[in-house]
């Protein structure tokens, strides 16, 4: 008789402490660090890729001679004075006889691409001169 319970007791005794007490640990305990685990493991994946273009932009800029970046540096702003911006535009059409009107913003937002702004001029009427 006795050696038929002792596996029976040991066998409910184990589930009993699957439930009670392995299951609610790795739940509350594991589950969430292994969460932690694949969000640091996306973050370092993002970082790598980010080193690999940066990399890659270092090579390509150290192809420029200097005389080119000298260039382009003269050619383009430092920064955007979007005023002077609208003035030197809006005498441009001027002298062409162009009264620019309604400037707006689009965003373009397109699945899987990133966000691009085009501008672009609603008003744009011909005077007779």
């Amino acid at each position: 008789m006795m050696s038929r319970t002792l596996p029976v007791i040991l066998i409910v005794l184990s589930i009993g402490i699957f439930f009670l007490y392995i299951s609610p640990t790795y739940k509350d305990g594991i589950m969430p660090l292994q969460e932690d685990i694949q969000r640091t493991d996306g973050a370092l994946a993002a970082a790598a890729d980010f080193n690999e273009k940066q990399a890659q932009i270092a090579t390509e800029r150290a192809a420029i001679s200097a005389d080119g970046i000298d260039k382009i540096q003269k050619f383009l702003p430092d920064g955007v004075d979007n005023v002077q911006t609208v003035l030197d535009l809006n005498s441009l059409a001027s002298r062409s006889g162009i009264i620019l009107s309604h400037f707006a913003i689009k965003e373009n937002k397109q699945a899987g691409a990133d966000e691009n702004i085009d501008t672009s001029l609603l008003g744009a009427q011909r005077t007779k001169g």
